[in-house]
């Protein structure tokens, strides 16, 4: 019997491939960037120090429950459809954080980026599956893990430069 291979890079030729790893590059490098300055940024518009880190229970919480809705959701309206709405819905109430010094508004963000960050993360190995088959989701899911290495590295140096 043939043994395979011990690393795979088959998938680095298939099209498809290319396109969710990039589109998970540019979601990491958007994803995590928060994550690096959200208290810094409360901080820095005068919120206080136990404010600014009790955001984290609310992503964390938040996080758990996006996590279940999202599974719920996909069945619904499809993975990708879920997945991409959640992964925009992050991206546009980060894009809204910006815009907004107070605590409130800190909140409603840390509720929709826990939320919405989970119902996207939560379905990355079932894109895997659904994209590329079961049979061949561990050598997928090893490669394209290292898809995020690339946009966590980078993305929050790069924002706060």
């Amino acid at each position: 019997m043939k043994r395979p291979p011990l690393l795979d890079c088959s998938f680095l030729q298939d099209p498809a491939f290319i396109t969710v790893y990039l589109v998970f590059v540019f979601c990491g490098l958007g994803f995590f960037t928060p994550l690096a300055h959200l208290i810094k940024y409360a901080l820095d518009v005068g919120v206080g120090t136990q404010a600014a880190a009790s955001l984290f229970v609310v992503i964390g919480i938040c996080n758990i429950v996006g996590r279940i809705f999202g599974g719920k959701m996909s069945d619904s309206w499809g993975t990708i459809r879920t997945f991409a709405g959640s992964m925009c819905l992050t991206g546009r109430s980060t894009f809204l954080l910006a815009l907004s010094d107070s605590y409130g508004m800190m909140v409603a963000y840390a509720f929709s980026y826990g939320f919405f960050g989970g119902s996207f993360m939560a379905l990355n190995i079932v894109i895997y599956a659904e994209c590329f088959g079961l049979g061949n989701l561990p050598r997928t899911m090893g490669i394209g893990a290292t898809s995020w290495l690339w946009g966590a590295s980078t993305g929050p140096p790069l924002a706060g430069m």
